[in-house]
């Protein structure tokens, strides 16, 4: 299963100016996840017969998008995350996406000479803790045992926008988590798609940013996977133990204080903590 999610325009403080525009930006952000996925920590003790204890596997992740203080002048932007679960043949087009935001961007532009002044105060706390298992079993004084444990996968995307200027330009922001089996192909824009617009402006004149701006960032990520940590203790006759593979992924990405004026941005993380057999086109 393919799940796709679309932000269209989503900004805290979303403006459309032209000429002259001051703000006045005053933003207090603070963010406080605990997500966790478990099908370990189970027990069997005590049994005559043979006991045979297996795990499902425990997925557990998280994306968290922040967007502070961020102006929109005549300029369009998109921001995509795609999670791909399970097994899935899907061909996933950021061609396609990109031409749609290109043609958009040429009906809104103008050229008008801007003059945007920004008195920007920013504070933004993430704190993230992501876990997954499926080990932490107990098989005690039986007749034999088995343990078989799943795979654990935990995964942690932060991003965060704070005090941005977009005019005039096309912005491309994706993620995509791939925590199952992906046999699609990956489709990336043609190279001649990211040429600058090539307008300066009335009279040659760009816009001009007259930024004060105050940031202060703080990111506490924790991405854990464990399958492990299985005990048989006093079983008669055979005992074994089979443990699942682990992956655990943190990523953090911020733009701060950035100014973009006319130009093409396209920026794609893809996580791959399963397995992807497609091809990149």
């Amino acid at each position: 299963m393919l799940e796709r999610v679309l932000f269209w325009f989503l900004s805290i403080n979303l403006i459309l100016i032209k000429y002259f525009r001051k703000n006045e930006n005053n933003g207090l952000v603070s963010n406080k996840a605990n997500v966790s996925a478990t099908t370990g920590s189970n027990f069997a003790g005590e049994n005559l017969g043979n006991v045979d204890l297996k795990t499902g596997d425990a997925v557990s992740w998280v994306n968290l998008l922040n967007v502070l203080n961020t102006n929109v002048v005549d300029g369009n932007f998109e921001i995509l995350t795609i999670d791909v679960k399970g097994d899935n043949n899907d061909e996933i087009n950021l061609n396609e996406l990109w031409k749609q935001l290109q043609e958009k961007s040429d009906e809104n532009s103008s050229n008008f000479h801007f003059v945007i002044a920004n008195n920007n105060n920013a504070e933004l706390k993430n704190n993230l803790n992501v876990y997954a298992l499926s080990g932490d079993n107990q098989v005690n004084k039986n007749n034999s045992a088995n343990i078989e444990t799943g795979n654990a996968t935990a995964l942690a995307n932060i991003t965060n926008l704070v005090n941005i200027n977009i005019f005039e330009t096309k912005f491309f922001l994706g993620t995509i988590n791939i925590t199952g089996q992906f046999n699609g192909n990956l489709i990336f824009p043609r190279p001649e798609m990211f040429e600058n617009n090539g307008n300066s402006g009335i009279g040659g004149m760009a816009a001009v940013f007259e930024n004060q701006n105050t940031v202060v960032v703080t990111d506490n990520v924790l991405s854990f996977a464990d399958s492990g940590s299985n005990e048989e203790n006093d079983n008669g006759n055979n005992s074994s133990i089979n443990i699942g593979s682990t992956q655990s992924t943190a990523t953090d990405l911020s733009l701060i204080n950035l100014n973009l004026w006319q130009k093409n941005w396209f920026y794609l993380m893809i996580n791959v903590l399963g397995k992807w057999d497609g091809k990149t086109y």
